[in-house]
């Protein structure tokens, strides 16, 4: 781990997965600073904010006012965020939107699964693996 506390912007907007996404990393190996949009132009703006001390993005591809998608497209145009990794994690299945997403830039396409106990499995990967396990970009 390159850092003791690390900050991860989640973007989502159903209220049922940013609970069970907050008990997660509540209980989860790795220590988070986890900031949470509801939507993809607050992912968007908190991006930008956040810009020098994120080490995670997080996106479901379905949001109001921008999609997954968007908010992907956002943060490889800037030269201050286009490093950061960023996993998608949706409820999509669709070979297509796995596509477009990695070619879009993303560095990981997670389908979440269904239930607590697989849904907190599978951030605690997450965690495990993007923020203990990989060496992160610096800040730039």
């Amino acid at each position: 781990m390159n850092k003791h506390i690390h900050e991860v912007l989640l973007a989502e907007d159903d209220e049922d997965d940013v609970a069970m996404f907050v008990e997660a990393v509540r209980t989860g190996p790795v220590k988070i600073e986890l900031r949470v949009a509801r939507d993809g132009i607050e992912a968007i703006r908190l991006s930008k904010e956040h810009a020098s001390s994120l080490d995670l993005v997080i996106l479901d591809l379905n949001m109001p006012r921008a999609t997954g998608f968007e908010v992907l497209d956002d943060i490889r145009r800037d030269s201050k965020l286009d490093l950061i990794p960023v996993i998608i994690f949706t409820n999509s299945q669709t070979p297509a939107d796995a596509l477009r997403a990695y070619r879009s830039g993303a560095n990981c396409f997670v389908t979440k699964p269904m239930g607590l106990e697989g849904f907190t499995a599978t951030v605690h990967c997450i965690e495990r693996f993007w923020l203990s396990m990989v060496t992160l970009p610096p800040p730039h």
